[in-house]
């Protein structure tokens, strides 16, 4: 019994570190991201937050949870086509969150002030897509890729 407690013990721990490297070998390309500061008369995307920050580690487990929302839905163009709005809260639960706003093209749109203001489009089918991830309890949910128009 104590042999197979000690082989479950190493193998967790062996585990988890395998999950950490995997995580820290991500690469990020932060010139497509723009953090945009949450606004506490916004009903959307949170409702009952507080701003937040991220960190290296956020970014890396926000870029892992976007990679396997993306091969889950089999829908959406590869990742690194996308130039990305990040809305960082605290939710009401002390949990961080994060909006992630996702559009493939800024040619031929009025999206001058994409680094400032969040950009709402309608329709465009797979190149526009919004997402929330907790970082707290590690999750995506609310997928949602636009119509196409």
């Amino acid at each position: 019994m104590n042999k197979i407690l000690s082989f479950l013990m190493f193998f967790i721990a062996l585990s988890s570190f395998g999950q950490a490297n995997s995580v820290e070998k991500i690469k990020i390309n932060k010139g497509k991201i723009a953090i945009i500061e949450y606004d506490k008369n916004w009903v959307f995307p949170f409702k009952n937050a507080e701003s937040a920050q991220l960190n290296d580690t956020d970014f890396k487990e926000i870029e892992r949870l976007l990679i396997e929302c993306a091969t889950k839905s089999n829908e959406l163009l590869p990742l690194k086509k996308y130039y990305r709005q990040y809305v960082v809260v605290k939710n009401e639960n002390g949990e961080k969150e994060v909006y992630i706003n996702c559009m493939c093209e800024l040619v031929g749109l009025d999206f001058a002030d994409w680094k400032k203001e969040l950009i709402d489009i309608a329709d465009g089918g797979n190149c526009y897509f919004n997402v929330k991830i907790n970082l707290s309890s590690k999750v995506y949910y609310n997928l949602m890729i636009n119509l196409q128009g």
